[in-house]
């Protein structure tokens, strides 16, 4: 229930976000992403069932920190962010961190 909340969610959030220019192209990456998502987790399900050594399932917890890192980036340029208002408006009251 929460990943078809979070799918709707996320959508509708760039359909209201975007510019016109480029709404249909990030609307249409959106299922692209998730079935590339399907894809890696079968490839990586597929390459730990095959593995010998007992501790490999951690390589699949420590990839998600590469996701993470990927996320971070783009969130300190995002439209609408703290990082972005703190650039745009010179404000006394604005906390920098």
């Amino acid at each position: 229930m929460g990943l078809g909340l979070g799918n709707t969610v996320c959508v509708v959030y760039v359909a209201e976000i975007a510019p016109p220019a480029i709404r249909g192209f990030l609307i249409a990456t959106w299922p692209l992403a998730y079935g590339f998502g399907q894809l890696f987790s079968a490839i990586g399900l597929q390459v730990l069932e095959t593995s010998s050594h007992r501790e490999d399932y951690k390589r699949g917890l420590y990839s998600q920190f590469a996701f993470v890192g990927v996320l971070m980036c783009f969130l300190v340029v995002m439209p609408e962010s703290p990082c972005e208002w703190q650039r745009v408006i010179s404000c006394p009251d604005v906390i920098r961190y």
